[in-house]
């Protein structure tokens, strides 16, 4: 199942992490060297707005923090596209 926020990471160049709600892209955080920086990107510049909303990678999350870290800023659901070794987690 994909949402608006992973058709258009599926076209940011590089790391990308976009999020969307009500309907909207609010923004998309590209081209970053890991998704790791993306995400201190997004929190940075979206701040509150992140709160209830929903987000996608362009590329598996490989390291748990980061879905923390997004979860901590009020993140409501992640898509990823999967073929990380640590999906499970």
């Amino acid at each position: 199942l994909q949402g608006p926020a992973a058709r258009v990471a599926r076209h940011v160049r590089g790391h990308a992490l976009v999020v969307a709600g009500d309907g909207a892209t609010l923004g998309v955080v590209g081209d970053q060297p890991d998704l790791g920086r993306a995400v201190r990107v997004a929190r940075a510049g979206f701040g509150d707005r992140l709160a209830g909303r929903v987000a996608a990678v362009s590329a598996p999350i490989d390291d748990p923090r980061d879905v923390e870290a997004l979860a901590a800023a009020g993140l409501r659901a992640l898509w990823q596209p999967g073929g990380s070794a640590r999906d499970q987690d």
